[in-house]
């Protein structure tokens, strides 16, 4: 039986995702919303349509997994 309460990493994801949320909104009024910190290049529409909170495009992502 599914227990009733979240399990203890839930809340950290939650609050990761809240602060990855809220530096995406900062680079929206600032201006940089969209542009990968890596390479300095725009992160497509479609990827930031999947993550919305995205700070790099897909090729610097998958350099540093």
């Amino acid at each position: 039986m599914p227990r009733p309460w979240p399990t203890p990493g839930t809340g950290f994801w939650a609050r990761s995702h809240l602060a990855d949320l809220d530096a995406a909104q900062a680079r929206l009024r600032d201006g940089d919303y969209g542009v990968c910190q890596g390479c300095g290049r725009p992160i497509s529409p479609e990827r930031l349509k999947v993550r919305p909170a995205a700070k790099s495009c897909v090729p610097c992502a998958a350099a540093h997994r």
